[in-house]
C-alpha cells in the first residue's frame, strides 16, 4: 500500500523503500514566475509548476522542459545559481532554450563536488588507485572530455591492455574556457561576475606504468595551462599497463581532455631486391632466357615493427615453371631487418613472354604473405631500323 508523504528534508530517500530523488508537480504560480523548485542535498526532490504554459513549447526536442529539469537536478546535486545572466551556464537564475543541457561551467562545478564520470562517490568506487583503475577500450583511439583532477588529492588511473612492442601515444590537454562567473546575491540579483580561467589551475603530468606498476615513461615538461604528451613510446612487454594523470597541490578542479592511441606491432615482410646471380646458357645477358636455369638472390625486409621468426619463402610450381631449389630460409627478421636467400629454377616460354609467379612467405604465428614476381624471358635485339618514307633516295 502506497502512503503519500509530503516532500521535505525529513522524508528523504530510504534504501529499499523510496528513491533518493522524486520528481513531482503541483500548481505553484501559473505562467511565468517560478517554473520549478528543488531541495538541496541530502534530499534532492523536485517539484514542477503544473500550471505553467512555458513547457507547452516542445521545439528543440522539448529543450525548455529538458533544461529546467537539468537545472533543478543541479540544485539537487548541490549547485547554487551562478551569475552573470548571459546564457552561457545552465545554472543561471533564468532558463534559456538557446542550447540543450549542461554547459562547461555546470560540468566543472559538478566535477568539483563529485569527480568525473570514471569516479563515483566513495573511495571504493573511484579510479584514484591502481586497484581501481578505469579500463579504457583501445581498439580505436580514445578521445574523452571532460575529465578532471578535482582537488589537491586526486589522481586518475586508467588501465589498458597492450601487446608487446605496441607504440603508445598519450595526450593530456587542459580545458581552455575563460568566462565571467560569480555568485548570486542574497536578494536574488546577479553579480556581473569576474573572469574565470579554467586553463591553468593544475600543472598536469602523465605517467605510463607496466603491469608491475613500475614507470615506463613520465612527462611533466610544461607549465600549468599547457598539455603533456607521451609520444609513440614502444612498450617492451605485453599485458596490463596503467596511465596516471595527476595535478599539483592546488585545491581546485582542473578539467582536461584525454587522448590515447595504440598502434600494435605488425609484421610486414616485403621484397627489397632481387639479383640474378647465375645463368646456365653461354652468352649471359642478365635475364632469364626460355628454358634457361637461373639463380636469383632475393632480399626480404620486415618493414613492420614486430619480430617474426622462422621466415621461409617458396616459389611454387606453375605452368612453364621448373624448380630446382625453390625454397629458402630467411631466419628471424626483427623490425627493419633484411635477409637474403637463393632460388634456382627455369622458365619455359617464348622470348618476350612475361611469366608471373608468387613468392609465398611464411613465419611464426601463422604469418603468410604472397609477393608477386614477374620475369620477362630473353632480350630482343634490333637488327635493322631504316626509315624509307621521306628519304631522298633509297638507303645504301
Amino acid at each position: 500500500v502506497y502512503k503519500r508523504q509530503a516532500l521535505s528534508y525529513s522524508n528523504r530517500g530510504v534504501l529499499g523503500t523510496r528513491g533518493d530523488i522524486r520528481i513531482s508537480g503541483h500548481y505553484i504560480d501559473g505562467n511565468s514566475g517560478t517554473l520549478a523548485y528543488n531541495y538541496y542535498p541530502d534530499s534532492g526532490d523536485m517539484v514542477i509548476d503544473t500550471g505553467d504554459r512555458y513547457f507547452d513549447t516542445t521545439s528543440g526536442n522539448s529543450a525548455r522542459l529538458f533544461n529546467v529539469l537539468q537545472h533543478e537536478h543541479g540544485h539537487g546535486l548541490g549547485l547554487p545559481h551562478v551569475c552573470p545572466i548571459d546564457g552561457t551556464k545552465l545554472m543561471e537564475p533564468l532558463v534559456t532554450s538557446a542550447y540543450r543541457g549542461l554547459r562547461f561551467d555546470d560540468i566543472y562545478s559538478i566535477q568539483r563536488l563529485y569527480g568525473d564520470f570514471y569516479e563515483a562517490h566513495g573511495s571504493l568506487t573511484d579510479n584514484d588507485s591502481f586497484a581501481n583503475a578505469a579500463e579504457l577500450d583501445i581498439s580505436s583511439p580514445v578521445d574523452v572530455s571532460w575529465l578532471s583532477i578535482d582537488d589537491n588529492g586526486d589522481a586518475d588511473y586508467f588501465k589498458i591492455d597492450l601487446v608487446a612492442g605496441s607504440q603508445v601515444t598519450v595526450r593530456v590537454d587542459p580545458s581552455t574556457e575563460v568566462y565571467l562567473e560569480g555568485a548570486q546575491n542574497s536578494n536574488g540579483s546577479c553579480q556581473s561576475g569576474t573572469s574565470f580561467n579554467s586553463t591553468n589551475i593544475h600543472d598536469l603530468a602523465v605517467t605510463l606504468y607496466d603491469s608491475s606498476e613500475l614507470p615506463v615513461a613520465t612527462v611533466d615538461a610544461n607549465p600549468a595551462g599547457q598539455g603533456e604528451a607521451i609520444v609513440s613510446i614502444t612498450v617492451p612487454s605485453g599485458g596490463v599497463h596503467y596511465l596516471k594523470v595527476s595535478g599539483d597541490s592546488s585545491d581546485e578542479t582542473q578539467l582536461y581532455q584525454l587522448q590515447v592511441e595504440v598502434v600494435e606491432p605488425m609484421i610486414a615482410v616485403e621484397l627489397e631486391s632481387r639479383v640474378l646471380t647465375g645463368e646456365l646458357f653461354a652468352g649471359q645477358n642478365g635475364v632469364p632466357d626460355p628454358d634457361e636455369t637461373v639463380r636469383y638472390e632475393l632480399s626480404l625486409r620486415n618493414n613492420g615493427s614486430q619480430t617474426v621468426g622462422n621466415v621461409s619463402a617458396t616459389l611454387p610450381g606453375a605452368s612453364g615453371f621448373t624448380g630446382f631449389s625453390t625454397s629458402a630460409d630467411y631466419g628471424t627478421l626483427a623490425g627493419g631487418q633484411a635477409a637474403a636467400g637463393s632460388h634456382v629454377f627455369a622458365l619455359d616460354g617464348d622470348c618476350g613472354d612475361v611469366i608471373k609467379l608468387d613468392l609465398l612467405v611464411s613465419g611464426d604465428g601463422g604469418y603468410e604473405v604472397a609477393i608477386p614476381l614477374n620475369f620477362t624471358l630473353g632480350t630482343s635485339t634490333q637488327m635493322l631500323d631504316e626509315s624509307f618514307d621521306g628519304a631522298a633516295g633509297l638507303p645504301p
